[in-house]
């Protein structure tokens, strides 16, 4: 019946809508309040198959490993983290003090860069040159150089101190949380399973086994690449004889691991920058080491990735961009996880959210003159 397709459709959307509406109030606020017991669960998780292997091996109590292998994990890290920050903070803080003479500078350079465009574009025909003017003047005229004050460096400062305690206490419950997790791993999991229907928790078992198995080898896959790309940056950054050559390195990796933005976003108007400003020998460097980058990385990333997550591209830009206006950066990640989620559960015969037609072939007969280009799948 018509009525009761369309109620179908109607109920599914609002599954739909609902489901979303959910998934942000979790990533948004509950998710915020359980982050340390969540990341204490991923660590303990982690952690368990080597303490039960040293509790058979070494006949000790699994608290007592536990709680060594809490230890250790978080010390190695710490330990290494510790380093790392303060590196970069060294690295931010040489910045900081030469910042002020950068931003003196920019003024003088803008100027140039503004006189040398408009001599450029009064050239021109006059026809041609006035619109441009115009457009050009009404761009840059609310564009002013940054600046820096005691007050907003105090306030910084003070909004760091203040969240200190917060960030002690999260640390202290997300160890304590790992090491009563660890020590009881299989009790608890076992007690939140016999919390869920059966049918609810053999999807999410094969969804759990799914996506470690694809996004595990996804981040790992990605983390290579961004390793591959910071050495390739900070090697040409020391040749190109720039003061904070990792630092920068650092920075330029990380937004070319973030979805849709690549190198080129930094280095393609670095380059510009450089070329503009006379240090042309530095842009074409730096435009060498955007084509160096770029083709090393569509070498190494099929080999590496293997597989993509499984969603077509189109679909993968879509959720980029709607997990960004709604979640922000991390929507990003987000939103295409929980699609492919959803795509596997629908594959599975979990859930029916959309209509799967026939497959396309790759080269189709001739067909008459007027004949409709389109066919309903078999669920219409």
């Amino acid at each position: 019946m018509p009525e009761n397709r369309h109620l179908r459709f109607l109920l599914i959307l609002l599954y739909v809508i609902l489901g979303v509406a959910a998934a942000y109030l979790i990533i948004k606020y509950v998710l915020k309040w359980l982050l340390p017991f969540v990341i204490a669960w991923i660590i303990a998780a982690l952690l368990k198959r080597p303490t039960t292997y040293l509790t058979k091996k070494l006949h000790l109590s699994r608290g007592l490993v536990s709680i060594l292998m809490v230890i250790f994990v978080y010390g190695v890290v710490g330990t290494g983290l510790g380093i790392l920050i303060s590196f970069l903070i060294g690295q931010l803080r040489s910045f900081a003090a030469d910042l002020p003479n950068y931003l003196s500078s920019l003024p003088q350079v803008l100027n140039q860069l503004w006189a040398d465009l408009i001599s450029l574009v009064q050239k021109l025909p006059a026809v041609v040159s006035e619109p441009i003017l115009n457009f050009i003047d009404s761009l840059v005229s609310g564009v002013s150089a940054p600046s820096m004050s005691v007050g907003s460096v105090f306030g910084t400062v003070k909004s760091v101190a203040f969240s200190i305690p917060a960030i002690l206490i999260f640390t202290i419950a997300m160890l304590l949380s790992t090491f009563y997790l660890l020590k009881d791993f299989d009790r608890v999991m076992a007690f939140l399973a016999a919390q869920i229907p059966d049918r609810i928790l053999e999807s999410a078992s094969r969804l759990k086994d799914h996506m470690l198995t694809t996004l595990g080898r996804w981040f790992r896959a990605m983390g290579i690449i961004i390793l591959i790309t910071f050495t390739e940056l900070t090697i040409g950054f020391l040749i190109l004889d720039f003061d904070y050559a990792v630092l920068l390195a650092a920075l330029v990796a990380l937004i070319d691991a973030l979805p849709v933005f690549g190198t080129g976003t930094v280095l393609i108007p670095w380059a510009i920058y450089l070329l503009l400003t006379g240090e042309i020998s530095r842009g074409l460097y730096m435009l060498l080491l955007y084509g160096i980058i770029t083709v090393i990385r569509n070498i190494i990333e099929p080999r590496i990735l293997g597989d993509h997550i499984g969603l077509n591209p189109l679909v993968m830009l879509i959720c980029f961009y709607l997990g960004y206006v709604t979640l922000g950066l991390i929507g990003m990640f987000v939103l295409p996880v929980t699609l492919v989620c959803l795509d596997k559960l629908q594959e599975w015969g979990y859930i029916h959210l959309w209509r799967v037609p026939d497959p396309v072939p790759e080269e189709e007969p001739p067909t008459k003159k007027h004949h409709f280009p389109f066919r309903r799948g078999k669920g219409a």
